[in-house]
């Protein structure tokens, strides 16, 4: 099965949706996170319908402003069932006869404030403790690294964000 996220830093344009598509279409992806839109409400259903025509969709614009996580699939080959949603993550359950358990996978798009990405490792503890033994994928943007020696540019001392985001990783055992 073929999965991607992509921060796609915007989709309103048309060049970039059909560069969208492509990828989706060339790649044989079953379900995408496009994270960072910026795609008006009222705009995401035929935004989203041009680039893949027959897929469902989810969108976080009933916790979030501006929608910033999109999650598209194909219907036909996946199960999809959302069972949580916010401002930095959309948590669904995926089912297919291509796999030999259901798959749980967070979207994620985390903020840039180490606060609010205090809150998503919070709540994503929470979540990742009351699983069952399904696997688990996470994905997307975090928006932080483990180690300094990932970044390129800026502030390249180790961050009380980079801190916690370690403590998530070992607290969840990923």
């Amino acid at each position: 099965m073929q999965i991607a996220a992509w921060n796609v830093r915007g989709l309103n344009q048309a060049p970039k949706q059909l560069e969208v598509r492509s990828f989706i279409s060339s790649q044989k992806l079953m379900l995408v996170a496009l994270l960072e839109t910026r795609v008006q409400e009222r705009h995401a259903g035929d935004i989203s319908h041009n680039i893949m025509p027959g897929w469902n969709w989810e969108f976080n614009y009933d916790i979030c402003e501006g929608g910033r996580i999109w999650v598209g699939y194909d219907s036909n080959a996946l199960s999809v069932l959302t069972s949580f949603k916010s401002d930095q993550v959309i948590h669904i359950n995926v089912s297919s006869v291509e796999l030999p358990s259901p798959l749980v996978i967070s979207c994620i798009y985390a903020r840039n404030e180490e606060v609010d990405q205090a809150r998503l490792w919070n709540s994503l503890t929470g979540l990742g403790g009351s699983m069952a033994s399904d696997p688990w994928l996470l994905l997307g943007d975090f928006n932080v690294c483990r180690h300094y020696s990932e970044m390129r540019g800026g502030n390249t001392s180790f961050s009380l964000g980079m801190r916690r985001f370690n403590d998530f990783i070992s607290s969840t055992s990923l």
